[in-house]
């Protein structure tokens, strides 16, 4: 209720001031399920871009992840540039910042790609590398290592990614469940 009438005050807003409104929310623990709170925060706007950044090297990138009455998947990588722009009346730096666009190498592209299953991702890399085979069907030989879903499950929760199965809430299934389907659409 809170939401909806919080939403509904924000297109007033917009309507009567005749402006855009930028919503700025976060991200809950797993990032697949969209802006933390009300569900209506991603359901009720006409667009939503998701916002990540790879510590690493400072690399960010913007995608479109919802639009209305236009595609999806745009996506723009950049880097946040400090810049001086002179000097307060006391004589201290004064500065700003700028965005420059920016072409990220490939693990960069991989972390940013995967965003909240990287370590996921990385319990699969490793499991392949460790124990991954070659799988023939229907008489064609494969070309690519594999391993079982099992298997990957056991790497992830070796790392600590996921308790034990046993002591799984309906969340840490749903969380699972999650992490395997992003990989999968990401191919």
């Amino acid at each position: 209720m809170v939401v909806s009438a919080y939403l509904e005050n924000v297109e007033r807003i917009k309507v009567e001031c005749g402006v855009s409104v930028m919503l700025v929310a976060h991200a809950g623990k797993d990032v697949s399920r969209g802006a933390r709170g009300h569900s209506a925060l991603e359901a009720d706007v006409d667009f939503v871009i998701r916002v990540e950044r790879d510590e690493e090297t400072s690399v960010t990138q913007a995608e479109v992840v919802k639009q209305k009455d236009a595609p999806d998947g745009t996506v723009f990588t950049f880097k946040f540039k400090e810049v001086g722009i002179g000097k307060s009346p006391t004589g201290r730096e004064i500065s700003s910042g700028v965005i420059e666009p920016a072409e990220p190498d490939e693990a960069t592209k991989t972390r940013l790609a995967i965003g909240p299953s990287v370590d996921e991702y990385d319990a699969l890399t490793n499991v392949i590398a460790a124990r991954g085979r070659l799988v023939h069907r229907d008489g064609v030989p494969a070309s690519v290592r594999t391993v079982t879903v099992q298997e990957w499950l056991d790497e992830v929760i070796k790392r600590g990614i996921l308790d034990p199965v046993e002591t799984w809430k309906e969340s840490d299934r749903k969380s699972w469940y999650r992490a395997r389907k992003r990989l999968r659409d990401k191919g």
